[in-house]
């Protein structure tokens, strides 16, 4: 900085300071309070009680919600294919932001679920609908004789379970080692029930059976003498 002699009329010489001017530093204001707590952003936690269900069966999604007006409305969403869809599951949190949902699913296979409230999204939560076993056809046989006279006529009925309705059944004897079918047959009814009439023409101790779909009935013995 370069110094500068001026002459004052009557006063001594003194010399003055002629150069930039000197720069002052001026503090920013601080952010305020209000300001840092707006960037905190609201938060959903979201748990199973269950990790593996049976079809229909019930169990709970709980959590927590965080940075969030209480009372906020929290809602259950299942990913079905690449779409979210929401479920008819959901309550206003508690007052301290917690949530408890009942739930039922009735999509076989691994669920994909996740709690929406507010702006919030919660972490997926994977819960898996295990299929029912597929029950097994069956049928049941009864005659309404144990002994009969050579090619005398008798019934033998019964029911079908978890099979078609109209199902064909038919009769089967045993012949040796083998069955063979015998030209006696219908379809079940509408209750899955049969009625058949049977002759004999094979003396002595008959095994019969009846068969259809992947169903087959006890052995039903009737003697022809």
């Amino acid at each position: 900085m370069g110094c500068k002699a001026v002459l004052l009329a009557g006063v001594t010489a003194v010399s003055v300071a002629v150069g930039p001017a000197v720069g002052v530093a001026v503090a920013a204001p601080q952010q305020s309070q209000d300001a840092a707590s707006a960037a905190v952003r609201p938060t959903l936690t979201a748990r199973a009680t269950a990790s593996s269900v049976k079809l229909w069966q019930e169990f709970r999604i709980y959590g927590q919600s965080a940075h969030m007006r209480v009372g906020t409305r929290v809602t259950l969403q299942q990913k079905q294919g690449n779409v979210w869809k929401y479920l008819p599951v959901s309550m206003n949190t508690t007052r301290t932001g917690a949530y408890n949902l009942r739930v039922k699913l009735g999509l076989r296979g691994v669920n994909q679920l996740r709690m929406v409230g507010g702006s919030a999204i919660s972490p997926i939560v994977k819960v898996n609908v295990q299929a029912p076993p597929t029950p097994k056809a069956t049928l049941t046989a009864r005659a309404t004789a144990s002994s009969v006279k050579l090619w005398q006529e008798f019934r033998i009925y019964g029911q079908s379970a978890h099979m078609r309705v109209g199902t064909r059944v038919t009769l089967q004897q045993k012949q040796g080692n083998v069955w063979k079918y015998l030209p006696v047959s219908m379809n079940t009814t509408r209750t899955g029930a049969y009625n058949l009439r049977v002759k004999l023409g094979l003396r002595g101790v008959n095994q019969l059976r009846m068969v259809g779909g992947t169903a087959i009935s006890p052995i039903v013995k009737v003697t022809v003498r």
